[in-house]
């Protein structure tokens, strides 16, 4: 459902049997959304991220990602045409935002593991670094450019969702 805060109503109902949606992500232009889901109708590799025309709530495409992984977390890049998506398969993976959304096979922020929790990522205010949590309670911090791990602090007891990451991811 598409909500208008300014007029206080409903714009559009998006009608897709996708089954939970676990994250959205309008582009930067406002004209398209990504979603992501955690059932398929068919084939899961080609139904966890659609693409959506936000005028029209049309699904664009359901190829976006073609992984048997659901991606909990989706966050567009600040700047860039692209966005990051925490996957289920431990690492997170960077797309490019503009149609084909491909992804970059070669950048996968890995190493730590959400274990099916909706874990949220994010760049920091100067997008030099990616930041995600993990199932076992730990701040993974990455160079953004490189993907390469610059810091893991033991945070919490229990597994860090979208409220524990510090106000500067948040």
């Amino acid at each position: 459902m598409l909500w208008d805060v300014r007029a206080g109503k409903t714009v559009h109902i998006y009608v897709w049997k996708l089954g939970s949606i676990l994250d959205l992500e309008f582009s930067l232009d406002g004209k398209r959304l990504i979603s992501s889901s955690d059932v398929s109708r068919s084939n899961i590799s080609e139904n966890s991220l659609f693409d959506w025309d936000v005028r029209r709530g049309v699904p664009l495409s359901s190829q976006v990602y073609v992984e048997a992984y659901t991606c909990p977390c989706i966050q567009h890049h600040p700047t860039e045409p692209k966005f990051v998506a925490q996957s289920d398969g431990n690492y997170v993976a960077l797309f490019s935002s503009v149609p084909p959304f491909r992804l970059d096979e070669y950048k996968g922020h890995e190493g730590h593991g959400v274990s099916g929790f909706s874990i949220k990522c994010d760049f920091s205010l100067d997008v030099e670094m990616l930041a995600g949590g993990s199932s076992e309670g730990s701040l993974y911090f990455y160079d953004y450019k490189t993907a390469q791990l610059l810091h893991r602090t033991y945070a919490y007891k229990h597994s860090m969702h979208r409220c524990c990451l510090p106000p500067y991811f948040v």
